[in-house]
């Protein structure tokens, strides 16, 4: 209020000395008097009180004003006092950003933001540009008060001040409130440099992302210790952020670390995965918010969108459909190795298994390595001694019955070589006894008939997760199997594929919302082939999605496998899921 009213002082002092000099008539002497007089006023304010470009620009145009009057130019001056009081704002906004000095709104602006902010250039960027935008208006309100708008010296005085007054409130003063916003949107996002943890808190709420926020009501709640101890909590509802000195009654998440450590990870200097990896930090409560922190508070601009890639391109492979409610029995052939607890290819086979039984289907789940499956010989004696019936004997003809009766096959692998794990190759192999030796052609498609013609029509789907985070350059051999298959296959319809990359993730607790996506997306579909007949192209889109920047996926994946120097097996580093837990997931 004090700055304001000082403002307003050096207004008037324009204001009343061209008042008295035109009613006045004030000779030159007495007009370089009382503008050297005036000077003085914004030349105290600016000693006495904190320095401003006002100020400076003010106390340098009475001394101009006063030169213009020691040329002859007495008459100049007191006519256009308002027009001399606007180039003193002029000069206050143009001269500091040409001798490489803040602009003058940077004096303003950056009482209402953290260190953090203020050092930044997309904060320095956004001054310069409102400080431009006020020199235009400077220029304009000095020309629009310099117009004749009457010969009555009232209205003249009236006009020319209400005009150029009405620019600045009009246009000026809602820019400069909407304009900052707008540009810090607009302007390529940089890291910020916190010099510490205080001051990192404090500016957090200024960087959140408004629209991953936008649906959230959480808080995460700080305790750090060592050299700068904090206690606080950032507490986000329905987009906005707010931070707390203090301890939360009921926080969603809690972070334990050394100050220093979490400073250095908001810097930049430290990994936060490699840190959390490490234990150099610890987390209570929900740890998928970690991975949160990351989207809610970025730290570096976005990567530019990427073309989303379909595992399941349309040009490549037109998947079918069956009629709806046809799928009473189904089969899922798992050729995983791992137990329940460690396959995320069982865990997106039992989803969908529970998909199908909630669905009202009857569904025989096998694990192909709790049988004999013999190598197929290539004898075909299938085909010719003993039609239908091979030379082996194992669990396989048990396994075909199974096969023939009914409506759905599911294949569950996990990528072994870019194909299928080898039992279940070898299960495929043995299908030859189902077909007749003799081919015919569909269409340019050769293929062997049926032995069974009366075997139910067969949707066929495919389960599978895979380490790496693409799909493409991975899975070519093993998706062109079961394409082919079907394809050759006289009763059978390829309805979708549910592949999986980045499997890892999903035992990872920070990505459990991502496992409960992928879960439910896997569920879905297997409500969606017995109610419709299809699995919609989005639910394949969500299993395939990964929750992170390949880029990043493939350092931590990196520095997953790198922790294992200390000698111990997968099996021993890694938690086992409960699939009974996930069922209800």
């Amino acid at each position: 209020m004090k700055f304001v009213m000082r403002t307003i002082l050096v207004f008037v002092l324009f204001i009343v000395f061209h008042v008295l000099s035109t009613i006045l008539n004030f000779t030159p002497i007495l007009s370089i008097a009382t503008l050297l007089v005036a000077a003085l006023v914004p030349f105290v304010f600016a000693r006495w009180f904190k320095a401003t470009y006002f100020y400076w620009g003010m106390t340098a145009m009475f001394l101009i004003m006063a030169a213009v009057v020691g040329f002859g130019g007495n008459e100049v001056v007191i006519r256009y006092t308002t027009s001399f009081m606007y180039g003193g704002l002029l000069l206050a906004s143009l001269v500091p950003p040409l001798l490489n000095r803040n602009p003058f709104t940077y004096e303003y602006s950056a009482k209402n933001y953290p260190d953090a902010i203020i050092q930044s250039k997309t904060f320095k960027k956004v001054n310069l540009i409102i400080n431009h935008m006020w020199s235009v208006l400077f220029i304009l309100a000095a020309i629009l008060s310099s117009i004749t708008y009457s010969a009555h010296f009232a209205e003249q005085e009236f006009w020319s001040s209400i005009i150029p007054i009405s620019l600045q409130l009009l246009i000026g003063l809602p820019l400069t409130l909407y304009l900052p916003t707008f540009l810090h949107k607009k302007l390529p996002a940089e890291r910020m440099v916190f010099s510490s943890c205080i001051d990192m808190f404090q500016m957090m709420p200024y960087g959140i992302n408004e629209k991953e926020a936008m649906n959230l009501d959480v808080v995460f709640q700080f305790k750090l210790s060592g050299s700068e101890p904090v206690s606080g909590y950032l507490t986000i509802i329905k987009g906005k952020c707010s931070f707390s000195e203090g301890v939360h009654a009921d926080p969603t998440m809690t972070i334990h670390s050394p100050s220093q450590v979490w400073l250095d990870i908001s810097n930049g200097k430290m990994d936060g995965s490699e840190a959390f990896m490490n234990r150099l930090f610890s987390l209570e409560g929900d740890a998928s918010f970690l991975l949160k922190l990351n989207k809610l508070f970025p730290s570096s601009p976005p990567n530019p969108e990427k073309k989303k890639r379909s595992t399941s391109d349309p040009s490549v492979f037109s998947f079918g459909h069956l009629t709806a409610g046809s799928v009473k029995k189904a089969l899922i052939i798992d050729g995983g190795m791992r137990s329940a607890g460690y396959s995320k290819t069982e865990l997106l086979a039992r989803r969908f298994e529970n998909g199908l039984v909630d669905s009202g289907v009857h569904v025989d789940y096998i694990k192909l390595k709790s049988y004999k499956i013999n190598d197929c010989l290539g004898c075909y004696s299938c085909w010719t001694k003993t039609p239908g019936v091979c030379v082996h004997k194992d669990d396989m003809p048990e396994l075909l019955l199974k096969y023939r009766e009914v409506d759905l096959l599911v294949f569950a692998s996990p990528l072994f070589v870019f194909s299928v794990a080898a039992v279940l190759k070898r299960f495929l192999d043995r299908l030859i006894p189902t077909l007749e030796g003799r081919i015919l052609d569909d269409n340019g498609v050769a293929h062997h008939p049926l032995r069974y013609p009366s075997d139910p029509h067969k949707g066929v789907v495919v389960i599978s997760a895979a380490g790496f985070p693409q799909i493409q350059n991975n899975y070519e051999g093993f998706l062109s199997l079961f394409r082919n298959f079907s394809r050759h296959g006289d009763n059978l319809t390829l309805l979708g594929e549910l592949i999986l990359p980045g499997a890892e993730l999903m035992s990872v607790p920070v990505f459990s919302d991502h496992r409960k996506k992928v879960q439910e997306a896997c569920y879905q579909a297997g409500q969606s082939v017995v109610k419709s007949g299809l699995i919609p192209q989005q639910l394949m889109d969500i299993v395939q999605s990964l929750p992170v920047e390949r880029d990043q996926f493939i350092k931590e994946a990196s520095m997953f496998w790198e922790s294992f120097r200390d000698g111990r097996s997968y099996y021993e580093k890694v938690d086992a899921f409960s699939q009974d837990e996930e069922k209800g997931a």
